[in-house]
C-alpha cells in the first residue's frame, strides 16, 4: 500500500502518531450533517451548488445589489486548468471558467466553499479513502486562497453523508480545518411533511432542473417562474425544524450551473423571483456563519465569566440608569480594560487581571443618588483619558455641561465642571432627545493624546478639545453637512450608534454610525480640526436586515481594533451572536462575518435591553486586541478574540 494512503502516515513515532490521531478527532469534520435547523424564525441563507459557471458572475453581482451574501459550493473541474475529470462523476468535460469569477464573488461579499472537484456522491466511493480525501483536496487547494475568515465549509454532493465518510476525511490532516458537512433545509425538489408523509409537490421541482424541464413542456419563462419559484415558497412555509415547528426558516439549497441547461441564467431568474417574493420586511437573508454554533477557525469561543459583581442579584438589571453606563477602559494605565458602572451611590469598577476582573469596589461617589437616575444624566457616563497620563478618567453630563473626575489609578477624584458656558447642557437642549445626549462620545480626535469631547446636535457634530488640565475648549462644529437632523439622524437607531473610532490609522478618532438613508455604516475622517466626506459602507448592519428593529441590535454596535493593527473595525450584536467587520483604512469596512456564534444570542436572552446595551469591545487581557464583553443575569463575561 503506498504510503501516501496510511492513516498512520510515514516515519512517525507513536507519539507523534497519538497526537495526530488527537488532532484529528477534534477537527471541525461532523458525523452529522449541519443545517439552518436553528436559525431564527423567518432567517434565510442563500446557497449555490455546482458552479462556477457562464452566469455565475451576474448572479453575484444580484445578489450583491439586493444586499445578499450568498455561499457558492463550487466544482474545481469547473474551472480552467484543473485536472481532468474522474471518469465515473458528472464532470464529463474539462473546465471552461475563469478562476478570475472566484476573486469577483468574494470581493463582492459571498462565500466560496467546497463542494468536491467532480461533483461524486461520496458514500460510494467511501470504500477508497485516497479518493474521497483526494476529491475534497483538490478543491480545497483552489478554495484557500479565497478564505479570509476563517470559514472553509463545504457541502457533499447530493448531501451524501454518513460516519465512513467522515471518517475517510479525518484521515487527512489539512482537511481538519473543514467545517461541515453544511447541507441544506430548503429546495424546490420533491419533499414530504414529516409529520403527514404526505408528498408537498412532484417531481421536477429542483432548481437544476425545474425552469427548462417546465419550458420544454411549452411554458413561457415568466409561467416556469411562478411554478418552480413556488416549489421553494411552499418548501419555505412547510419546513418543519427538529421539534416539528414550521420557522419559515433555514439554508435553500440553490444551483448556479444549472444541470438541465448549463450556461443559462435561469439561476439568476429564480433567484431574482425569490427575492422579489419574500418580503424584506419579514425575512432576514444571512452568511451561513449566523447559523448558531456553526464553528469555524478564526471564531472567538463562548464568553466565560470574568466577574459576578455588576449582576441582576446585585440589582444592576433594575434600570437602565444603572446597567445602561457598564463602560470598559484602562483606569490604571496597566494595559488591559477595566469595568465601571454607576450604581445608586457611585461608581464602582473592578480591574482587569488579564483573566478576570478582580478588587471590585466603589471608585467614586459621584453620580451617586436620585437625582442622577434620569437617563439624559445617567447614561451620558463616559471613560477617557481626557489629561493624557494614560489612565481613563470619568465624565458624565449635568444639568449645566459635561463634569471629569480624574482617575489616580484607584479611584476618581473629586468631579470639575469641564465645558464651557452651559456647552452641552440642558439650557442649549442637549437634554431634550436621546438623539441628542446620547451621542455625547470621547476620543483623541486630533491626535494629541487626550480625549476630546464629542456631540451630534441638530445641525451635525460639535466637538470640544481637551487642555488637559482644566477642561474642554467651546465646541464648534466639526461636521455640518451631515449627521445633523436635516439628514436624518435624529432616531435614536441611528443618532445613538454615533461614536469617535480611529478607522483611518492616523491616530485623529473619526466619527462613525449607523446610518438610514444609505443602509449601512458611514464614517467622516478626522483632519484634526474637522471631519471629512461621508464614507458608506452600503448594506452593513443595515434596517433592511433588521439592525433598526430592536435596541438590542442597533444599540451594541461598537468600535475597535480586532486585530492589533491601527485601524478600528466595527462590530454589532444580532439575533444569532457578535457579526464583526475590518476596517479598511479608508473610513469603509468588509463584509461583516460572525466573530461569535455561540454566545451573545437572542435564545441566551441577550435579546433584552439590559444585557445587549452593556455589550462592549474592550481589550481586557492586553493583547492588543479588543475583546467582546458584556453584562449577563451572573455578572460580566467576555470572549477573548483569538
Amino acid at each position: 500500500m503506498a504510503c501516501a494512503t496510511l492513516l498512520i502516515g510515514c516515519g512517525t513515532n507513536s507519539a507523534d502518531h497519538d497526537q495526530e490521531i488527537e488532532a484529528r478527532q477534534s477537527a471541525i469534520v461532523t458525523d452529522d450533517v449541519i443545517t439552518g435547523d436553528s436559525l431564527p424564525p423567518y432567517t434565510l441563507s442563500f446557497t449555490y451548488d455546482d458552479g462556477p459557471d457562464d452566469q455565475t458572475e451576474t448572479l453575484a453581482q444580484y445578489l450583491y445589489a439586493q444586499g445578499i451574501r450568498a455561499t457558492f459550493f463550487i466544482n474545481g473541474c469547473r474551472l480552467i486548468g484543473n485536472p481532468m475529470p474522474i471518469p465515473e462523476t458528472n464532470c464529463a468535460a474539462a473546465g471552461h471558467i475563469s478562476p478570475s469569477v472566484l476573486t469577483t464573488l468574494t470581493s463582492l461579499g459571498h462565500r466560496i466553499a467546497n463542494h468536491t472537484e467532480d461533483h461524486p456522491g461520496l458514500t460510494t466511493i467511501e470504500g477508497d479513502v485516497s479518493k474521497v480525501v483526494s476529491q475534497l483536496t483538490l478543491t480545497q487547494s483552489i478554495v484557500d486562497a479565497y478564505v479570509s475568515d476563517g470559514y472553509f465549509l463545504f457541502r457533499p454532493p447530493y448531501g451524501a453523508w454518513d460516519s465512513a465518510v467522515a471518517a475517510d476525511v479525518r484521515t487527512n490532516s489539512t482537511l481538519n480545518k473543514l467545517t461541515g458537512p453544511v447541507t441544506w433545509d430548503i429546495t424546490g425538489a420533491t419533499q414530504y411533511d414529516p409529520i403527514t408523509g404526505a408528498e408537498i409537490h412532484p417531481d421536477n421541482g429542483g432548481d437544476w432542473i425545474c425552469v427548462p424541464y417546465q419550458i420544454s413542456l411549452g411554458l413561457s419563462l415568466t409561467d416556469a417562474l411562478d411554478i418552480c419559484g413556488q416549489y421553494v415558497l411552499d418548501a419555505i412555509n412547510t419546513h418543519r425544524n427538529h421539534n416539528g415547528v414550521i420557522l419559515h426558516n433555514g439554508v435553500i439549497l440553490l444551483h448556479d450551473r444549472v444541470e438541465g441547461a448549463p450556461g443559462t441564467n435561469y439561476a439568476l431568474n429564480l433567484t431574482t423571483w425569490l427575492v422579489e417574493h419574500l418580503d424584506r420586511s419579514v425575512y432576514t437573508f444571512v452568511p451561513l456563519d449566523a447559523i448558531p454554533n456553526l464553528p469555524g477557525t478564526a471564531n472567538a469561543g463562548a464568553p466565560t465569566s470574568w466577574t459576578t459583581h455588576f449582576s441582576d442579584g446585585e440589582g444592576w438589571g433594575a434600570s437602565r440608569s444603572l446597567y445602561g453606563t457598564i463602560r470598559f477602559a484602562d483606569l490604571n494605565n496597566a494595559g488591559g480594560a477595566d469595568v465601571c458602572g454607576r450604581f445608586n451611590d457611585g461608581v464602582y469598577c473592578a480591574t482587569s487581571n488579564g483573566s478576570q476582573f478582580t478588587n471590585w469596589k466603589r471608585w467614586s461617589t459621584e453620580l451617586s443618588g436620585s437625582a442622577w437616575n434620569p437617563q439624559q444624566y445617567s447614561t451620558t457616563m463616559m471613560l477617557g483619558d481626557v489629561n493624557g497620563d494614560h489612565r481613563a478618567d470619568l465624565c458624565f453630563r449635568g444639568a449645566n455641561g459635561v463634569r471629569c473626575a480624574l482617575s489616580n489609578g484607584s479611584s476618581f477624584g473629586p468631579s470639575t465642571l469641564w465645558t464651557q458656558s452651559g456647552q452641552f447642557g440642558d439650557g442649549e437642549g442637549w437634554g431634550a432627545d436621546v438623539g441628542y445626549y446620547g451621542t455625547l462620545r470621547l476620543g483623541d480626535v486630533n491626535n494629541d493624546g487626550k480625549a476630546d469631547l464629542c456631540g451630534r446636535g441638530i445641525a451635525g457634530i460639535y466637538c470640544s478639545i481637551s487642555n488637559g488640565t482644566t477642561g474642554f475648549q467651546p465646541y464648534t462644529l466639526w461636521k455640518s453637512d451631515d449627521f445633523g437632523n436635516a439628514q436624518g439622524w435624529l432616531p435614536e437607531q441611528f443618532s445613538t450608534t454615533i461614536q469617535l473610532a480611529d478607522v483611518d490609522g492616523d491616530g485623529d478618532a473619526d466619527v462613525c454610525g449607523r446610518g438610514g438613508a444609505s443602509n449601512g455604516i458611514a464614517c467622516a475622517l478626522s483632519n484634526g480640526s474637522t471631519f471629512g466626506a461621508m464614507n458608506w459602507t452600503n448594506f452593513m448592519y443595515s434596517d433592511t436586515d433588521h439592525w433598526g428593529d430592536a435596541r438590542a441590535r442597533y444599540g451594541a454596535i461598537r468600535f475597535g481594533r480586532l486585530d492589533a493593527g491601527s485601524v478600528r473595525d466595527v462590530c454589532g450584536r444580532n439575533a444569532t451572536g457578535i457579526a464583526c467587520a475590518l476596517g479598511t483604512g479608508t473610513g469603509t469596512f468588509s463584509k461583516y462575518r460572525y466573530l461569535n456564534n455561540v454566545g451573545f444570542r437572542d435564545d441566551q436572552s441577550w435579546d433584552q435591553d439590559k444585557y445587549a446595551l452593556t455589550i462592549g469591545m474592550a481589550d481586557v487581557n492586553n493583547d492588543g486586541k479588543a475583546d467582546i464583553c458584556g453584562r449577563g443575569p451572573n455578572g460580566i463575561v467576555c470572549s477573548v478574540t483569538p
